[in-house]
């Protein structure tokens, strides 16, 4: 319902909406948006003047005045729980009757929660329940840190810790975050090769062992190819801590064997390819690192040199046959004895012997004694070669056939020139008892059977032919 008054000159000319019929000189009620017409005022629903005759219901004078007694101050409680808010207060003749509680109490630190007030007891929730400034006071409360960057780590500081039950806004209850600004940095944070303490233990790049970004070298963009030779080339990308900044670095994934392999790579990475003498053996037997020592064994029977390498037979005593000087292997034999020359790798080292079609060179010529030294070619076949390995029991013997047996290059029949290939060769028999893993092998063994004194010149192409 729409009410319009006209008012006459004396009083000011003025419209406004839903007003009741109250007396010419006012008051009316206010507006539905709580207008009143100019230098009125909106009180408790009623446009008045609170310094004219009739005043306002709620509103002092300008000098604070009431119709009866002086205005107090109250203060907003929306909330309705008898504290008002601090921030929001006016003096007033009494409380208004509106849709907002006006009270003289005061105090109330969270005008929306009715539960939240000076009589209100102190709950373990992180709040200030009874609004006296402190949170979870008197309750079994634990240490919280100030985490400013969101890592879930806090700072452990006295300015910034805080007790409480549960955690207040912005706090964790674990501490050790040392960069407070860099959510990337806490501690158990994956380290990186940056030269900064990422994971927070106190530790920088020089003495860490493990990167988070040290080991992706998929890129097909940037591959990961290091400075070393054969299976040390590929590489992947390393934390290299003996420069200061440290640097990312590609690096070697392999370590360089200690010998190469017959597998056509470059074990060791020293830049060549199933070289001598670690793959193939070495090209002479006679060179100064390689052992050689002779034996004199009487009566050998048949069992020992099918079940062992000659060298390792039992109650055998080293003689003195060999001459490092003039290469001569001797002898002094009064019946049918065996003799043996054997070359040893130098230290634990072996010698890897499966490179396809090597051969071993047996070369040497004997000197002025009689044709029958070694005896009947047709009852004994001269010499038995043996590949020993570097484990008891591991032999491979080879036996010249009835084709091949000691020459006579020197002229008096106890020279022989023989190359043959290990893995393959009609000319020599491979004998009971052999097999093993020829990639290990420690020794190389010639034995004779001799019937008479003997002196024989090994050549120095003895030895292995790739």
């Amino acid at each position: 319902m729409l009410r319009v008054f006209a008012i006459g000159v004396g009083l000011g000319l003025f419209a406004s909406a839903c007003f009741s019929a109250w007396p010419l000189g006012g008051p009316w009620k206010c507006g539905r948006d709580q207008t009143c017409p100019t230098g009125w005022t909106c009180d408790d629903q009623i446009c008045c003047q609170p310094d004219s005759e009739l005043g306002c219901p709620t509103l002092p004078t300008t000098n604070n005045g009431c119709r009866t007694g002086t205005a107090e101050l109250y203060y907003e409680d929306r909330d309705g729980d008898g504290d008002g808010n601090d921030k929001v207060g006016r003096y007033l003749c009494k409380a208004p009757v509106s849709d907002t509680t006006w009270v003289k109490n005061r105090g109330d630190c969270d005008d929306t929660s009715s539960s939240t007030n000076r009589r209100s007891p102190e709950l373990c929730n992180g709040s200030d329940d009874n609004c006296d400034g402190d949170i979870d006071e008197t309750l079994n409360r634990t240490p919280f840190f100030r985490d400013q960057d969101g890592d879930g780590f806090g700072v452990d500081s006295m300015a910034t810790r805080k007790l409480a039950c549960v955690a207040p806004q912005g706090y964790v209850a674990v501490a050790g975050d040392c960069a407070p600004f860099d959510p990337a940095r806490f501690p158990g944070a994956p380290e990186l090769c940056n030269n900064i303490d990422d994971d927070c233990d106190g530790t920088d790049d020089q003495g860490e062992t493990t990167f988070a970004d040290t080991d992706d070298a998929t890129s097909l963009r940037f591959p990961c190819q290091s400075a070393g030779f054969g299976v040390c080339g590929p590489g992947k990308f390393r934390c290299d801590t003996s420069t200061a900044p440290v640097v990312r670095a590609c690096q070697s994934i392999a370590t360089p064997a200690a010998v190469d392999r017959c597998d056509s790579l470059d074990n060791d990475c020293d830049n060549e390819v199933d070289e001598s003498p670690d793959c193939a053996g070495p090209p002479s037997l006679l060179v100064a690192n390689i052992t050689k020592q002779t034996r004199t064994i009487p009566n050998i029977g048949q069992i020992p040199q099918t079940t062992l390498c000659i060298k390792d037979v039992p109650g055998l005593t080293t003689t003195m046959g060999w001459n490092d000087g003039t290469r001569t292997w001797s002898a002094t034999t009064t019946g049918d004895n065996y003799h043996l020359l054997y070359f040893e790798a130098p230290g634990t080292t072996t010698w890897d012997l499966t490179r396809a079609s090597l051969k071993l060179r047996i070369n040497f010529s004997g000197g002025a004694t009689p044709a029958s030294a070694f005896g009947n070619p047709n009852r004994f076949r001269n010499p038995v070669i043996y590949l020993c390995g570097d484990q008891s029991g591991e032999i491979i013997r080879y036996v010249a056939n009835n084709s091949v047996a000691l020459g006579d290059t020197g002229g008096n029949g106890n020279s022989i020139d023989s190359t043959f290939v290990l893995s393959n060769d009609p000319a020599w028999i491979v004998g009971r008892g052999s097999g093993f893993d020829t990639s290990r092998v420690r020794r190389v063994e010639i034995l004779i059977n001799a019937a008479a004194p003997f002196s024989v010149q090994l050549d120095p192409s003895t030895g292995f032919v790739r």
